[in-house]
């Protein structure tokens, strides 16, 4: 008898064996599942460390299979943000596209409210009327591009160590490129993050603060200083703009690209340049 082949994306928990507690949900292909050590520098690995310390071995369980990712994520989401609550799991974020999963304290607090984008139509600000405009409105509403930079949002609300940060809701004054604006760690440069209408990559693109001279020239100095040092285009102009290439180059042209599913790598990518902005 022939084995059929198992469906490549799955669905897993990880489980304290001492109170059988879930303290960590997670999506992936391979052997993804057992890709998790008492040597992370995470709340995670912490976690796994002290079970062992204990004597145990934590429990790593495929609860689902699935033909497409996207099952997975919305699966892996749902998990996070309605089932468990991450207040109560080592995970970091609630999971891609969570905007549409209403949140678990409503069940706890048992008041439940109707939400834009579940019980009600979303509106997106800043679009304006016109036949271009409806072509790019379609698009973002087809790719969920509102609400995965809310996402996003949310996401970088947990970078504590910068408490003064100010991010902007999704700003669509351009519709063509979609952004979230960051400031607050720098009295020169802002940081925008920078959505493809395809859903799918982000680009990470430091701006000045304002077109006064001596922010534009505080704003070139600034990214000279950086690891590595970035020139910005369009120098001499209001418009200045440099894009910040991730540190894992993958096999693409589009290098200067971060995928939307790889978002420990935005996260690690934006606290590493404010980092290395508010220390300059």
């Amino acid at each position: 008898m022939q084995d059929v082949e198992l469906k490549p994306y799955y669905v897993y928990e990880l489980i304290d064996p001492f109170n059988n507690e879930v303290f960590y949900v997670g999506k992936g292909t391979g052997n993804r599942v057992l890709d998790h050590n008492y040597l992370e520098m995470s709340e995670k690995g912490k976690r796994i460390k002290s079970i062992q310390e204990k004597g145990g071995v934590h429990i790593q369980l495929i609860i689902g299979r699935f033909d497409t990712e996207s099952e997975a994520i919305a699966v892996e989401a749902t998990l996070i943000k309605w089932i468990y609550s991450i207040h109560k799991l080592t995970n970091k974020i609630n999971g891609h596209r969570h905007f549409f999963i209403r949140d678990s304290s409503e069940k706890i607090n048992q008041s439940y409210t109707r939400i834009e984008g579940l019980d009600l139509a979303r509106k997106i600000p800043g679009l304006k009327d016109g036949s271009y405009t409806q072509e790019l409105l379609q698009k973002i509403q087809r790719n969920s591009i509102y609400e995965k930079l809310l996402s996003i949002k949310q996401d970088l609300n947990s970078i504590s160590q910068h408490d003064q940060l100010n991010i902007s809701d999704p700003d669509f004054t351009d519709p063509s490129n979609p952004i979230l604006k960051i400031t607050g760690f720098s009295d020169a440069v802002r940081l925008q993050v920078k959505m493809h209408l395809t859903g799918k990559s982000i680009i990470l693109t430091l701006t000045p603060l304002s077109p006064e001279k001596n922010i534009l020239k505080k704003y070139i100095d600034l990214l000279s200083f950086l690891t590595p040092p970035i020139t910005p285009k369009n120098i001499g102009t209001a418009k200045m703009y440099a894009h910040i290439v991730p540190n894992r180059i993958k096999k693409s042209k589009n290098i200067d690209r971060i995928d939307f599913g790889d978002s420990e790598m935005l996260k690690f990518r934006i606290e590493s340049i404010l980092n290395e902005l508010k220390y300059n």
